[in-house]
């Protein structure tokens, strides 16, 4: 058994592993399909008492979350006869592209064999694992991530995205810190030569806020800026990143 995770792009699909991370908050969500493809791999050229089998139980489980997959094998298609495949397909599945998150799928299918020398009960296990969120530019392997948090007076940190309309309007003005996370997603030490950010037209030089400049391979540094926004006012506040280094 193999497992695959893809998201449908028009007549394309990339794997869920390759996609960058989405420069729009409307993009973050998108739908993934997994595909799972069940052979019966038994060569009847080297086994004179290969079987047909039939499927009887699919189940995988993501994260934790157990789930019944036996509605996705048509009828028809949970008997495999010798060397014969079937691939079926998990949709309604999305993932939020804008947040880091690793994803870790396991199936198990059983199935029973057709009466004959080799009578009985076979199972086949299969994982896939990857990352979602900021897929790091293979070259550079310096991975950015931006964060923006508003700290109340208890301490406690709120994503800019989660502050709720303020309901008075001497609440409307509130501080908050974009933070830039700059990890080394590689096997030697990086020394990070430009940090750059750009927000509404305006173009910043981040690299003197960076905490260190020469990063170990899977640490990370971090540079903060602050600014005031009105959340009283929607809008969609738009921050592209850049980052150099050798």
């Amino acid at each position: 058994m193999d497992i695959k995770c893809v998201v449908p792009m028009g007549s394309i699909s990339v794997p869920c592993q390759d996609v960058r991370d989405p420069e729009d908050e409307p993009e973050c969500r998108k739908p993934v399909d997994f595909i799972y493809k069940i052979a019966n791999v038994c060569d009847p050229s080297l086994n004179p008492f290969c079987d047909s089998a039939t499927i009887d139980r699919f189940d995988r489980v993501r994260n934790g979350e157990l789930k019944d997959l036996m509605y996705t094998v048509k009828a028809g298609s949970d008997q495999l006869a010798p060397l014969a495949k079937v691939v079926v397909h998990e949709r309604g599945v999305e993932f939020d592209f804008c947040k880091n998150k690793t994803v870790d799928t396991n199936a198990i299918i059983t199935a029973n064999t057709a009466p004959g020398f080799s009578v009985g009960i076979c199972a086949a296990e299969a994982s896939n694992y990857f990352t979602i969120g900021f897929t790091p530019d293979l070259k550079c392997k310096v991975a950015i991530d931006l964060t923006c948090f508003v700290v109340d007076d208890q301490g406690t940190r709120t994503n800019c995205r989660d502050v709720p309309m303020p309901r008075d309007d001497d609440e409307c003005i509130k501080e908050v810190t974009y933070a830039y996370i700059v990890t080394n997603v590689n096997s030697v030490p990086k020394t990070i030569i430009a940090l750059d950010r750009t927000r509404e037209g305006e173009s910043q030089d981040l690299l003197g806020f960076l905490d260190r400049y020469e990063i170990p391979p899977g640490q990370f540094g971090v540079a903060r800026e602050t600014d005031r926004i009105n959340f009283c006012i929607p809008k969609i506040i738009e921050t592209g990143k850049s980052i150099m280094s050798f």
